[in-house]
């Protein structure tokens, strides 16, 4: 799953695999007998390809954070890799932010499409909550994350 999950082809087809293969990997169990050195450089490389190439769907993306930020609350050790290098806050803020945006636009056109908006958004939250769980340095960031999570809990209307 993990060399599907890692595609750089731009078809629909090839996004649609990659979101799955992602989906999949994260709805893997928790406590699967993964050795953390199979996924970490590969899931890291994945979010890092995104960062800059902004590549993968709103899902698939939330979906590769999932994935290590669940096994970050098991493997401490992985905190170092995911703070310092990928920044989390920093990510989730943008996210959050960009998806209320497409749910406001949606409510606007009266599309349905704003559910998969709001899974996604539920499932950064999910993510978010393990997150602050662990989480014992690099806090700065995390009063923008907490006024976003506030901003969307008052666009419910």
């Amino acid at each position: 799953m993990l060399k599907v999950a890692s595609s750089k082809e731009e078809s629909e087809e090839a996004t649609s695999e990659v979101e799955i293969a992602l989906l999949s990997l994260n709805n893997c169990q928790k406590f699967a007998d993964i050795e953390k050195e199979l996924y970490l450089e590969k899931m890291t490389e994945i979010i890092k390809y995104h960062q800059e190439h902004q590549n993968l769907t709103h899902l698939a993306y939330q979906s590769a954070w999932g994935f290590l930020i669940d096994r970050f609350y098991y493997y401490g050790s992985l905190e170092k890799a995911i703070v310092d290098e990928l920044h989390p806050v920093r990510e989730a803020i943008k996210e959050l932010y960009e998806l209320e945006r497409n749910i406001n636009w949606m409510k606007k056109e009266e599309e349905m499409k704003s559910e998969k908006c709001i899974c996604t958004i539920n499932r950064w939250l999910k993510a978010i909550k393990i997150y602050f769980s662990c989480i014992v340095y690099g806090k700065e960031g995390l009063c923008d994350l907490i006024a976003r999570i506030v901003s969307i809990e008052g666009n419910e209307d």
